[in-house]
C-alpha cells in the first residue's frame, strides 16, 4: 500500500504546487515590489507627497473638516495622517460617495492632489497583494501569515479568547450622549493630547456619523507599530474621553499587530529588514515560478521520451 500511496501523495502535491504556485509566485512578487513602491511613488509624484510652503505652521483641522463635509458629504468618514517628516504633505483619507486620499499643504490648507483609492500603480500593487494575502496567507509562512493575521482580524480574537483574554472593543457612544453639533476637530484633538502630551499623532479618525466617536492614535516612543496604535477615544460632541489606551493595554491577539504589522511590512528593523523582506519576496515568488518551469520541462521530456520509443525502427514503412 505503501508506494500507491506515496503515488498519490505526489499527485496531489504536484497538482496542489501547479495550482498555487502562479498566485504564490504573484503574491510573493508583489509584497517584495510593495517594500520599495512607495519610496518611489513618492519620488515619481512629489506633488503629492511634498509641501509647497516651506513654513511649519499646521493650519486649523476644523474648518478643513468642515470643507471636506461640504464636499464629500455629512456621512463620509475621515482619517488624516500628518506630516511625519518637515516638507511632508497632509493626507487625508476619504470613505464616502468618493474614496482616495487628498494630498493638502498643511500650511495653507490648499489640494495639491487628490488620488483615488484603484488609481496608481501602488494603489493597484497594494490591493492585489492585499487580496492575495488573504486568500494564501494560512499557506504560507511568516511573511504572508503575517498579512493573514492583518486581513483576517477574527484570528487575534480567538488567539486572546484561547489565552483567556476578553478581547477589547472601541470604546462606542451611549444613545443620545452625543446629541448636539460637533466640537471643533482642533479642540478635540488637544484634548486627545492630553493623554499623551508631546507625542507626535499618527492618524485622526473623523468619523461621518455623530453618533460614533474620533479616535486619534499616537505614534508612541515604546509602539513598534509605525503609524501608532495607542488611541484616544473621545465623544465629538461633548470632547468626554472616552479611552485611553496604548498598545501594551490592548489583548494579546490584537495588540500582536502592533509588531506583526511592521514584521510583515519590513519597517521593524529599517533598512536591512525592507532589503531582507523584498529578497524573500523575490525568492518565494522565483519558486513559485520555477517549480512550473521545471514541471513543464519534465513533461516535455517525457514526451519526447514516450515518442522516441514509439518510433518502429527502420524509418518509414
Amino acid at each position: 500500500m505503501r508506494a500507491p500511496l506515496r503515488r498519490l501523495w505526489l499527485l496531489i502535491h504536484r497538482w496542489i504546487g501547479l495550482a498555487l504556485g502562479p498566485i504564490l509566485a504573484l503574491t510573493a512578487l508583489l509584497g517584495a515590489v510593495l517594500v520599495v513602491a512607495l519610496p518611489l511613488d513618492r519620488h515619481a509624484h512629489p506633488a503629492l507627497f511634498t509641501a509647497r510652503s516651506a513654513g511649519d505652521a499646521a493650519q486649523p483641522l476644523e474648518p478643513l473638516r468642515q470643507r471636506l463635509a461640504a464636499e464629500f458629504g455629512p456621512d463620509a468618514n475621515f482619517t488624516l495622517r500628518p506630516p511625519r517628516q518637515p516638507g511632508d504633505t497632509l493626507w487625508v483619507l476619504v470613505r464616502g460617495k468618493w474614496d482616495g486620499t487628498l494630498y493638502l499643504d498643511p500650511a495653507t490648507g490648499a489640494e495639491q492632489g487628490r488620488r483615488g483609492t484603484h488609481e496608481g500603480a501602488y494603489n493597484l500593487l497594494f490591493e492585489l497583494h492585499s487580496t492575495g494575502g488573504a486568500v494564501l496567507g494560512l499557506l504560507l509562512a511568516v511573511s504572508v501569515a503575517t498579512g493573514a493575521y492583518m486581513a483576517w482580524r477574527p484570528l487575534g480574537n480567538f488567539i486572546s479568547g484561547a489565552m483567556g483574554q476578553q478581547p477589547l472593543k472601541p470604546p462606542v457612544i451611549a444613545k443620545g450622549a452625543a446629541s448636539g453639533p460637533r466640537l471643533p476637530l482642533d479642540a478635540l484633538v488637544a484634548r486627545a493630547q492630553q493623554a499623551f502630551p508631546g507625542q507626535p499623532i499618527g492618524y485622526i479618525q473623523v468619523p461621518g456619523q455623530s453618533g460614533r466617536p474620533v479616535r486619534v492614535r499616537f505614534r508612541l516612543p515604546d509602539d513598534p507599530h509605525p503609524n501608532g496604535i495607542g488611541s484616544v477615544w473621545l465623544n465629538p460632541a461633548t470632547g468626554e474621553v472616552l479611552a485611553a489606551r496604548k498598545w501594551q493595554d490592548l489583548d494579546t491577539g490584537n495588540g500582536a499587530v502592533a509588531v506583526i504589522y511592521p514584521l510583515h511590512t519590513g519597517a521593524l528593523g529599517g533598512l536591512p529588514h525592507q532589503v531582507l523582506t523584498a529578497l524573500l519576496g523575490l525568492a518565494l515568488g522565483g519558486l513559485g515560478l520555477s517549480g512550473i518551469w521545471l514541471w513543464w520541462r519534465r513533461r516535455a521530456a517525457t514526451a519526447r521520451h514516450s515518442f522516441i520509443s514509439r518510433k518502429p525502427e527502420g524509418g518509414i514503412p
